[in-house]
């Protein structure tokens, strides 16, 4: 994110991923500077904490996501998404040819 407090002013609360001390530290120089007000700040921790809140799991730490359904889904939409962008004599496949496979869904 660029501009933490314009982002803070347009309401954008979450940036991710989180836990840069850098936009902390910014964030509390733009209060200081009278960019952001303190009360700008405390809405967006409000909004987080609401959200927070209304996900099941987040403070139990137990998922409310149907991860099997979410792979699924992944999976179909890998499979769909699919794009050759060209075909310089590669396809069709011969039975021995050899093809590496990538990334974190492979070896599915």
């Amino acid at each position: 994110m660029h501009d933490r407090v314009a982002a803070y002013k347009a309401t954008c609360d979450l940036a991710m991923p989180g836990g840069s001390h850098h936009q902390q530290r910014r964030a509390l120089e733009a209060i200081k500077a009278g960019l952001l007000s303190s009360e700008e700040l405390v809405a967006s921790a409000k909004r987080l904490a609401r959200l927070a809140i209304r996900q099941e799991g987040v403070l139990t730490g137990v998922p409310s996501a149907n991860l099997e359904r979410c792979h699924a889904v992944a999976l179909k939409a890998a499979r769909e998404g699919m794009v050759l962008l060209s075909n310089k004599a590669v396809l069709p496949l011969k039975p021995t040819d050899k093809i590496a496979l990538i990334g974190h869904m492979a070896a599915d």
